[in-house]
């Protein structure tokens, strides 16, 4: 097995599935838009295919996807909050996929 690679990892979900690990003494890398000083830590913005491509990922890695945004987000305007939503939750999710298959992972 490779190393797990969380996205999302400063979410709701991704700090339990963190402790989790830590509690079991399995490595992990943390990957999140949120700025964070770690060694296993990487800043990315799913929004961005070049932003992931800094991410080392190989075929026997595994790939925990939680990164996404609510809907009911404190954006100003409900357009930019839409394309917030979207870009984030549905283009997101499409690169993380891709960065993956390049991997072959």
């Amino acid at each position: 097995m490779g190393k797990i690679i969380i996205i999302g990892s400063e979410g709701f979900t991704g700090k339990y599935l963190i402790e989790t690990l830590g509690k079991k003494k399995i490595d992990f890398i943390n990957v999140d838009l949120i700025a964070k000083t770690s060694n296993y830590y990487y800043q990315c913005d799913i929004r961005e295919k070049k932003s992931l491509s800094k991410i080392p990922l190989n075929s026997n890695d595994i790939v925990v996807h939680l990164a996404a945004v609510q809907y009911h987000l404190n954006v100003p305007s409900r357009k930019k909050r839409d394309i917030f939503f979207l870009e984030t939750n549905f283009l997101g999710t499409k690169n993380i996929l891709e960065w993956m298959r390049n991997a072959n992972c």
